[in-house]
């Protein structure tokens, strides 16, 4: 799968799926479309969001720096407003925005660095995160994976980021 080419980060789909033209990237029979993990959606009962410091980013997302942009994006809509968080939380809503605001600077001077740029890690590439025997099927003289049936776990995102969550 390291081998397949995507032009953007995100979800893989059908380029016919019934996606808002705007909020997808066609590259041959297969388009990328918004992420569909629920990092990057308000679907989770238990969770609030919060998009008063950053909009809601579910991409796609065409190069490195949107794409570390969205991590951010989604990180800063789980911190509350000052007046809903809990009052003597530690640390306070104010050192989350600060701590999150200063990693994304040093995010921002990193994928600078040429060993980030489109040449190297830094190209979107698919992944399959639930890759188990239940998942996968492979050609009868198992030479090959031939099919996936958790569609909804392909991705592409970088390599240097999705290290981190294997």
């Amino acid at each position: 799968m390291a081998a397949i080419r995507v032009p953007a980060y995100g979800s893989l789909y059908f380029n016919d799926a019934p996606i808002d033209p705007q909020h997808k990237i066609i590259f041959g029979d297969f388009c990328v479309r918004p992420h569909v993990s629920p990092n990057y959606w308000d679907c989770n009962v238990d969770e609030i969001r919060y998009y008063n410091h950053r909009k809601s980013n579910k991409g796609p997302w065409l190069n490195m720096q949107e794409y570390c942009s969205c991590l951010f994006d989604a990180s800063f809509s789980r911190i509350p407003p000052v007046e809903d968080a809990p009052k003597n939380e530690l640390p306070s809503v104010q050192e989350h925005q600060r701590l999150l605001k200063f990693c994304e600077e040093v995010i921002g001077e990193l994928i600078k660095c040429p060993l980030l740029q489109p040449e190297s890690l830094a190209i979107p590439m698919l992944f399959q995160i639930s890759l188990h025997k239940r998942n996968i099927f492979v050609s009868e003289d198992g030479s090959y994976a031939n099919n996936c049936i958790d569609r909804l776990a392909i991705s592409d995102g970088s390599s240097s980021v999705q290290s981190s969550s294997v």
